[in-house]
């Protein structure tokens, strides 16, 4: 071997980086593309190696072998760079067999009519050894196909670059700093093969470009590694749409903010004030700051999609999904979280929602939401072993009210009785109208004579007010309350029995005989 030229101690230093390179890169598998960096690596190692041996063997056949050892890392390299775009900003749709196999078949190929090409000559034609001062070097002349697999492979470092100048252009600061750092290292080998094709080499016939791509692969290695926050950075800025008007926050693995869309900064500042001016700040803890929504918080320590609403204020809702991310491999990543204005869908709702519990007329219960929200109140009962009683009121001579001064005023008597007995019975008491003029009240936690005191208030108070001169108000009423093994059904029954009593006297009260006054 011929160790008296200096490129040797070149070359031996450019493929002890690359070892380097290779193991940082797998120590840091973690970070996105730090696999397929790790292949890139290993084929400046195959190409500088092969370019050493080449120039330091002394024998012709050996000194073939060995040109044709480094072109697999040659044209693997081109490839690498290819995966290595592709996994690094996130497009894991094209690790699939129907997609890689047809790209990398021109490559794989390419090597195996290399070794063969001394029985057919497709590739080189008239393969000489050639002398330059200290160095010794194989000399061939390119055929149109081997070319046409050159231009394959400048066709897919294009492609790298085109797709990481895309997600550079996508991207915002500081983000896009990675991006042009991979770019330029990208660019650094590129431009060297270019040259020494062209024939504008200053080192010729010595070819740096395997050393140049050592070098750059310092460089990107450098733009990979330097800042852990950015390891998800493409994979999720995939899903992320600067336009969208729901709010997309995303966060790594430990809760740090790494970016959010224009929506999510004016979501956060109107409508979540208490977050604070700057409480989306890229590098910021944000799980952090959620100390007052729990719930929210809380949603972070699962590795499923959760969903949950979050209301900043009484009239606001939001809708806020947080959905984990992983990177090709499936490993989890961080997450990603949107937030969705859902206050127009809550008070239609809300506006359903009372349109089907809400008598029109008097705008309290109707019979079945009287019925159902009593018979949770008397399970409730049944569980605390509280007193539990019940009324049913009827307006006494309300046909007569009707067909006397007409619907209109009827429907006049019916809604002021529904206003005095709401003021009059708050919010622990379930009040809402069962029939045409009949109503009911469920006094939970109450007894009997309490219940007589209500009925006699809510009597008094009807009886004295008058609607017109004419007419006279007044209502009889049913009561009835809790017993052994009472249900709420047989609650209802005795007391719409007892109220049957009443109007047979009108206004009056009528309650079960075992009641003593």
């Amino acid at each position: 071997m011929n160790f008296d030229t200096p490129h040797h101690f070149i070359l031996t230093s450019s493929s002890i980086i690359s070892i380097l390179l290779i193991i940082y890169a797998l120590r840091n598998h973690h970070a996105n593309g730090s696999r397929s960096f790790a292949w890139l690596m290993t084929c400046a190692l195959v190409w500088s190696f092969g370019y050493t041996f080449e120039i330091l063997v002394e024998s012709f056949e050996a000194k073939k072998f060995w040109m044709r050892f480094s072109q697999l890392g040659v044209y693997g390299s081109a490839y690498c760079y290819f995966i290595f775009a592709l996994q690094y900003c996130g497009y894991s749709k094209w690790f699939q067999g129907k997609y890689l196999v047809p790209i990398s078949l021109p490559l794989i190929l390419t090597p195996i009519l290399i070794w063969t090409n001394d029985y057919h000559f497709l590739l080189h034609t008239t393969v000489s050894l050639e002398q330059a001062g200290s160095l010794s070097f194989i000399q061939y002349e390119r055929t149109i196909l081997s070319l046409l697999f050159i231009v394959y492979a400048y066709f897919l470092i294009c492609i790298s670059f085109f797709i990481l100048y895309r997600a550079y252009k996508h991207s915002i600061h500081p983000f896009n700093r990675q991006y042009a750092i991979l770019l330029i290292g990208l660019l650094i080998p590129v431009i060297s093969m270019l040259l020494d094709l062209l024939g504008f080499n200053p080192f010729a016939p010595f070819a740096p470009t395997s050393i140049v791509l050592i070098f750059s692969g310092l460089f990107i290695a450098w733009g990979l590694f330097r800042y852990r926050l950015f390891y998800i950075w493409p994979i999720a800025r995939d899903q992320l749409i600067e336009k969208m008007k729901s709010g997309v926050i995303v966060t790594d693995i430990s809760g740090t903010l790494i970016d959010q869309n224009p929506s999510a900064k004016e979501i956060i500042t109107q409508d979540f004030r208490n977050f604070g001016q700057d409480s989306l700040t890229i590098g910021q803890n944000w799980h952090e700051q959620l100390d007052e929504y729990e719930q929210w918080k809380k949603s972070y320590s699962s590795l499923r999609e959760v969903q949950i609403e979050v209301t900043p204020d009484s009239k606001i809702y939001y809708e806020v999904s947080v959905s984990p991310l992983k990177n090709y491999k499936g490993q989890f990543i961080g997450h990603l979280t949107t937030l969705m204005d859902i206050t127009s869908r809550k008070w239609t709702e809300k506006r359903l929602f009372i349109q089907a519990t809400t008598d029109y007329l008097t705008r309290v219960h109707n019979r079945r939401h009287f019925v159902d929200l009593s018979k949770r109140a008397f399970s409730k009962s049944l569980e605390e072993q509280t007193s539990f009683s019940l009324m049913i009121i009827d307006i006494d001579f309300f046909k007569s009210i009707n067909d006397t001064y007409g619907h209109n005023v009827g429907d006049q008597v019916l809604h002021q009785f529904a206003t005095i007995c709401s003021d009059l019975l708050g919010h622990d008491k379930i009040f809402g109208r069962i029939g045409g003029e009949e109503f009911a009240v469920t006094l939970p936690k109450t007894s009997l004579d309490q219940a007589y005191e209500t009925a006699k208030t809510i009597q008094q108070t009807f009886e004295r007010t008058e609607l017109t001169a004419t007419i006279k108000l007044t209502v009889s009423i049913g009561l009835s309350t809790k017993k052994g093994n009472d249900t709420f059904d047989k609650l209802l029954l005795e007391a719409d029995q007892l109220l049957y009593e009443a109007k047979e006297e009108r206004n009056t009260i009528k309650m079960p005989t075992t009641f003593n006054l």
